[in-house]
């Protein structure tokens, strides 16, 4: 079960350079909780994997998605899903990319340079 975290208006993600305290508080309205919980449900029946780490503000039809993905594809596919959501008119994309884990090399690899007897 993936749960994707609703994030009330008035707990905002800040602007880059800015502290969270320092934004202003506002209510959440009805409808922003309803179009942001419409959002988290449409990405939850797709079953994006990277859909437990977003959380997803909503305010006047714009939507917040912050959190990582686990490629740049997916987090690409987050925005493009949350967008065809009704009600929905802009993105704001604050998703990061999990780095990749480095590879280790293929001991049966034909590009593997001999070892000198």
């Amino acid at each position: 079960m993936s749960a994707l975290s609703l994030l009330p208006s008035h707990q905002p993600i800040s602007p880059i350079g800015r502290r969270a305290d320092q934004a202003a508080p506002l209510r959440p309205s009805a409808a922003d909780f309803e179009l942001a919980t419409r959002v988290s449900l449409y990405l939850q029946q797709r079953l994006f994997r990277a859909s437990h780490d977003v959380a997803i503000e909503a305010r006047d039809g714009v939507i917040t998605l912050a959190g990582t993905a686990p490629t740049f594809y997916e987090r690409q596919l987050l925005g493009v899903a949350a967008r065809r959501v009704a009600g929905v008119r802009q993105i704001v994309d604050r998703l990061h990319v999990l780095p990749m884990a480095p590879r280790r090399p293929d001991s049966g690899s034909s590009t593997a340079t001999p070892r000198p007897a």
